[in-house]
């Protein structure tokens, strides 16, 4: 009886064991870069009117994450919007995002999907807004990518991004404005693991 007790307690370590092994990541801090491009749109409703503008975007994400396991992580970024409106006119939009990431581990290529929040400042607006503040607003971001291991310490990223922002409703001589924009972006970047 104590044999099997013994035999059964050494498989159990055994197989406990490798199971966190297997879960439990070597590197657990990550710094990246993404830089990206895509297209979307300007939403602007006041007095039961609404004006849309299209727009072309590029970008520029820095980001920082913690991995807690081989399927899960958790990542700040800040990033940079450059909006060129085709009605004429550019504006930069800055958002301090917060996303969680889903990946679905295999050898060499890792998909994912992604999704989280953020707060958002439209740059330059106050001189338009009664108050004076620049507009700030809310983001929320859903989408997927790869990521190719390049090295022990180094990853490559792909990803594709849709993003919806709402800014605060303001008042201008009177009048309420509510803004949105929706972005689609493609982009690519490294990461640095610790």
């Amino acid at each position: 009886m104590m044999k099997k007790t013994v035999l059964a307690s050494a498989i159990a370590l055994t197989l406990a064991s490798s199971f966190t092994q297997a879960q439990e990541p070597e590197k657990k801090l990550y710094l990246g870069v993404n830089f990206g491009f895509g297209s979307g749109d300007e939403t602007i409703e006041f007095d039961d009117e609404e004006y849309e503008d299209d727009l072309d975007v590029s970008t520029i994400r820095l980001s920082a994450g913690l991995i807690l396991d081989e399927r899960l992580r958790l990542e700040g970024s800040y990033n940079t919007y450059d909006f060129e409106f085709d009605g004429g006119g550019e504006s930069d939009v800055n958002i301090l995002e917060f996303d969680g990431i889903l990946l679905f581990p295999s050898d060499e290529i890792t998909p994912y999907i992604t999704g989280g929040i953020g707060i958002a400042t439209y740059e330059d607006t106050g001189e338009f807004i009664d108050d004076g503040d620049d507009l700030g607003g809310l983001s929320f971001q859903l989408g997927g990518g790869v990521i190719f291991s390049a090295a022990d310490n180094f990853e490559l990223d792909a990803s594709y991004r849709m993003k919806a922002i709402v800014w605060e409703t303001v008042e201008v001589f009177e009048t309420d404005f509510e803004t949105s924009n929706s972005l689609s972006v493609i982009s690519i970047g490294g990461r640095v693991l610790f």
